[in-house]
């Protein structure tokens, strides 16, 4: 449920077998209480504040260029 960073979910109630989850969207789900779970909130919060600065370092990163299909020649 909550695998991205910086994600988490707090435990609202427990009840019938039941346990409701607020995600950090605020979304709130019910799952089956006999799951599994890890304590805590995943690390690296701050990954959407790296500058990437350059094209290149983003072509290192494996991020190929993004072409918008109006910018292209239809013929």
């Amino acid at each position: 449920m909550a695998r991205s960073a910086g994600a988490y979910a707090e435990v609202l109630a427990n009840a019938e077998g039941y346990t409701d989850l607020k995600l950090n969207s605020g979304e709130v789900r019910r799952i089956i209480w006999t799951g599994l779970a890890s304590l805590g909130q995943v690390s690296n919060a701050e990954w959407n504040l790296v500058t990437i600065g350059k094209a290149g370092r983003s072509r290192w990163l494996g991020i190929r260029p993004t072409v918008r299909g109006s910018a292209m020649n239809p013929g």
